[in-house]
């Protein structure tokens, strides 16, 4: 399996898990499920608050209306195999978000995570180390520190 396939594979499994912490830290937080109702609450805090939440835990809401709707309403094969398909990719793009917000962390000193890097992250991670941003840096225990 290539490293290109298995990063996606990390991304997609990465994407599901945080989709589903979420949906249920939700529903164990407010004792309902969350649903994309929340969005239909007029313009209030809570509607643009719930908008960063719904865009990560959107996976797993589509996931869980849909195996419902398949078993109560006798949905067709065809409209649930597209909205599994719909959601593995908001999955995919959500899990990439994260993996690489992760890494962009980890650049920054802020993580001590072990997550895989993919090795474009890795080039760009040198191409980064290796420009003059450095100009006007000094060292503190083997790290370059940039200050003004």
């Amino acid at each position: 399996m290539s490293p290109d396939a298995l990063n996606s594979i990390f991304s997609l499994c990465i994407g599901f898990a945080l989709a589903g912490a979420l949906a249920s830290g939700y529903q164990t937080l407010a004792q309902r499920p969350a649903g994309f109702g929340l969005l239909q609450e007029g313009a209030v805090p809570k509607t643009f608050a719930a908008v960063p939440f719904l865009v990560f835990a959107a996976p797993f809401i589509i996931m869980r209306n849909t195996l419902r709707g398949a078993r109560i309403e006798r949905r067709r094969f065809e409209f649930v195999m597209m909205a599994t398909v719909l959601a593995g990719f908001w999955s995919l793009m959500s899990g990439t978000f994260f993996r690489d917000d992760a890494a962009r962390c980890r650049i920054a000193g802020l993580s001590a995570t072990a997550m895989p890097r993919s090795p474009q992250a890795q080039e760009t991670n040198q191409a980064w180390r290796s420009t003059n941003l450095t100009a006007g840096a000094r060292t503190s225990g083997g790290r370059k520190l940039l200050y003004r």
